[in-house]
């Protein structure tokens, strides 16, 4: 199991590497490659705290679906 999960950490900091030198390579620009280095992974991170549920800026997402409509409005609807 640790094995695995530092093979994953290893792959992950290549991908990044390369990431980052495609976009160097692309843009040009030492600021614009760095701006998108950091804010990749901080969305990652982001998703992942919203996903297992912890509040993110004190706002929780809610994860509850709406009740269906009663079958009388839904007939209602269509005539």
């Amino acid at each position: 199991m640790r094995a695995s999960v530092q093979g994953v950490l290893r792959e992950a900091l290549i991908a990044a590497c390369l990431t980052g030198l495609m976009i160097l390579l692309s843009l040009g620009s030492w600021r614009a490659t760095l701006i998108i280095a950091v804010s990749i992974p901080l969305s990652m991170i982001t998703l992942i705290i919203d996903n297992i549920g912890l509040p993110v800026s004190g706002i929780k997402t809610s994860r509850v679906r709406s009740k269906p409509a009663s079958r009388n409005a839904t007939s209602r609807a269509i005539c």
